[in-house]
C-alpha cells in the first residue's frame, strides 16, 4: 500500500511539472485574445529603436508604429486595456492586419537583436483629453 501511495504521489508531482511547462510554452505563442505570431512574414526592413520602456537604448528589435516600448505589453502581447490619468485616458488595443492585407488572427513576429529574441506585437493607443482624441500605431516589445 505504501508503494502504491508513493507512486501515485510521484505521478501527481510529475504532472504538475509538465503542466507548468506546457502552460508557459502555450502562453508564449498565443495571446490572451487568441492571436498568434507570423512565421512567414517577409522581414526586409530595418528595426526601429524603442521610444521608451525596459529596452530603451538597447539594440533595436521592432519596426513601425509611432511608439515602440515594453510599456505597451501585458502578458507578453500588446495591451488591450485602458487607463486614466486625470483628464487624459488611454485605450490600448491589439491589431492583427499589419503583415498581410486582411486580418488573419496574427498579431506579432519574432526578432533577434543584441543576443536576445523578442516578440513585436502590433496595436493602437487612443489618447483622449479635453481637446479630443488621437490614435497612434504602437508596438509592444517583449523578450521571449
Amino acid at each position: 500500500m505504501v508503494t502504491i501511495s508513493a507512486m501515485a504521489l510521484g505521478g501527481t508531482v510529475l504532472s504538475w511539472g509538465s503542466r507548468g511547462m506546457t502552460g508557459k510554452a502555450a502562453r508564449a505563442d498565443v495571446s490572451p485574445l487568441a492571436l498568434t505570431e507570423w512565421t512567414t512574414c517577409r522581414v526586409d526592413y530595418a528595426p526601429d529603436a524603442d521610444t521608451g520602456g525596459a529596452y530603451y537604448g538597447l539594440a533595436a528589435a521592432c519596426n513601425g508604429g509611432s511608439y515602440r516600448a515594453s510599456t505597451f505589453c501585458r502578458s507578453g502581447w500588446h495591451r488591450t486595456d485602458a487607463e486614466a490619468a486625470g483628464p487624459t485616458t488611454k485605450d490600448y488595443s491589439a491589431v492583427s492586419n499589419r503583415c498581410w492585407s486582411t486580418s488573419d488572427g496574427r498579431n506579432a513576429w519574432r526578432w533577434a537583436a543584441g543576443g536576445y529574441t523578442y516578440r513585436c506585437s502590433d496595436g493602437k493607443m487612443k489618447v483622449c483629453a479635453s481637446g479630443g482624441c488621437t490614435t497612434y500605431n504602437t508596438v509592444c516589445r517583449y523578450r521571449v
